[in-house]
């Protein structure tokens, strides 16, 4: 007995979750689902390739940027409204679109597309193609030890592109550091170019190795001079010198010397300020400067080079 109406129970039970599912399936599907934003996304883009087609444009572009900015659905006439916002990106173009509208229709139990149109608010840009080695080029004639990037500054709705670069050249005593830039336009073809007048290349800074002792010595003379400091943006240098004629005279500076770099000539000579000085006998004068010979060639006593001239010689660095 209590078999059967268990049994009974279970078959009621049946019956109305059979009945509840019937009535759902009837309250669902009274009307067709609206299209998904990825299905939507998937006809705007199928549609504006074939738009850009018409107009001539072969190249491949994605979707990207996508948002529904507005929605209006009206099942009974059978209409669905969309407003889109998104980009179209290509390898070389951009085109910005503010307002697109998207229209579906309804048909059967489908919401078929139906089309749509661009508003004005649609802006296309150029996307430059320049790489930094090609940028980099314009620098490869200077002389150059390195030519390294910095940095990329665009601004497509401007039309200009902007590579910059660290550039260093070093001489015998002189290492140079450089900031080079160059711009590339937008020209009316389309393409991004460049020319002379668009590059910029600034002296940054330079760093001197000429510190430290320098020396001549034969059988009659021996001289030495002692570069403590060298300041070439501010003309200053400090220095220390022995002179010695055998048999003769002795000069030596008492101390470290603050001197005035009185000139800079091409070829990097540095002439310091003139030293007058009267030996310890009260008999013999000095009368003479620091000369820097940091490029070119100097004519000196003891032959030509390029380095500390004192006393008219050539002092080698030791």
């Amino acid at each position: 007995m209590k078999r059967k109406s268990m049994e009974r129970k279970i078959a009621k039970g049946a019956g109305v979750l059979a009945f509840s599912l019937l009535a759902m399936a009837a309250v669902t599907g009274c009307g067709p689902q609206q299209k998904t934003e990825s299905e939507i996304q998937n006809d705007v883009e199928q549609y504006l390739k074939s738009e850009l087609a018409g107009q001539g444009v072969k190249e491949n572009s994605s979707l990207e940027n996508f948002e529904i900015t507005d929605r209006d659905t009206d099942k009974g006439a059978k209409i669905d409204d969309i407003q889109i916002s998104c980009d179209i990106v290509s390898d070389t173009s951009r085109i910005e679109i503010d307002s697109l509208m998207a229209e579906y229709s309804l048909s059967g139990n489908h919401w078929v597309w139906s089309g749509g149109y661009l508003l004005s608010e649609a802006e296309r840009t150029a996307i430059p193609t320049v790489t930094e080695d090609e940028a980099a080029a314009w620098f490869a004639d200077g002389g150059y030890d390195q030519v390294n990037f910095n940095d990329r500054q665009t601004d497509e709705k401007a039309g200009t592109d902007t590579f910059s670069f660290q550039m260093t050249r070093a001489g015998e005593y002189k290492t140079e550091y450089f900031l080079g830039t160059v711009t590339y336009r937008l020209g009316g073809d389309g393409q991004w170019e460049a020319n002379d007048s668009d590059v910029k290349i600034t002296l940054e800074k330079e760093e001197w190795d000429v510190l430290g002792e320098w020396s001549y010595s034969d059988e009659e003379t021996t001289v030495r001079v002692n570069l403590v400091s060298f300041d070439s943006a501010s003309m200053k240098m400090q220095a220390e010198y022995y002179y010695e004629e055998k048999g003769k005279y002795v000069f030596q500076s008492d101390g470290v010397l603050d001197l005035e770099i009185g000139s800079r000539h091409n070829n990097d000579v540095f002439i310091s300020e003139t030293i007058d000085q009267i030996d310890g006998t009260g008999q013999y004068e000095l009368t003479t400067d620091i000369a820097l010979m940091l490029g070119g060639t100097a004519d000196c006593k003891n032959g030509e080079g390029s380095g500390v001239v004192f006393e008219g010689y050539l002092l080698a660095r030791q």
